[in-house]
C-alpha cells in the first residue's frame, strides 16, 4: 500500500468511526468522485469500491470482522489513508 502523493490533511472525513456496519465519507466539493480501497492490518486488500461520489450511500463493512482497517481514498491521483475501527 504505497502513497505517491498525499491529499491535504483534513480534506476528507469519515464517520462514524468506530463503526459496526457502515461508514460515510465527506469529500471536498472539487472531488466529484474517488476510489476506495480497504486494507486489513497486514496490508491485504479486503474491500474495493471503484467509484464513490459525493452524497453516495454509506460504505458497507458489516461483513468484515472486528478490527483495525485502513481506508485508502484516491482523488485525482492523490491518496489519503484513514484508520477505521470496525467493532
Amino acid at each position: 500500500m504505497g502513497v505517491a502523493e498525499d491529499i491535504a490533511p483534513s480534506v476528507i472525513s469519515m464517520f462514524p468511526n468506530p463503526t459496526h456496519s457502515t461508514f460515510t465519507l465527506t469529500l471536498p466539493p472539487t472531488a466529484g468522485s474517488c476510489t476506495l480501497r480497504i486494507h486489513d492490518i497486514t496490508g491485504r486488500q479486503v474491500g474495493l469500491r471503484c467509484t464513490y461520489h459525493v452524497g453516495d450511500a454509506p460504505v458497507d463493512v458489516e461483513a468484515l470482522p472486528a478490527g483495525l482497517y485502513f481506508v485508502e481514498v484516491n482523488i485525482h491521483g492523490k491518496t489519503e489513508v484513514i484508520k477505521l475501527v470496525k467493532q
